[in-house]
């Protein structure tokens, strides 16, 4: 319970403010999901996009589709260039 609250409130922005929570409540717990929590938020406050695409499939093996897709796109964010971005050919 504990782990998924943390979870919670890391997808509402409070990833740095939790993390040594779910570090916490993670390693007192078993199973593929406690670690896909804690991974998430680890490279989430890492801003690593490799890693997020990582947990984005692990999630989905654990069937945790909700997560899964949150995951990916936070990894999308992160590959994107910083700055605005150029308007499409034809269109400026």
């Amino acid at each position: 319970m504990a782990l998924g609250a943390c979870h919670d409130a890391a997808r509402y922005g409070g990833a740095r403010h939790v993390l040594a929570q779910i570090r916490d409540a993670a390693s007192r717990v078993d199973g593929s999901l406690a670690r896909c929590y804690l991974d998430h938020w680890v490279a989430c406050a890492a801003a690593d996009a490799t890693a997020l695409d990582d947990v984005s499939r692990r999630f989905e093996g654990c069937r945790a589709l909700l997560y899964a897709p949150e995951a990916a796109e936070t990894a999308a964010r992160a590959h994107a260039p910083a700055g605005p971005r150029p308007a499409p050919p034809g269109r400026g």
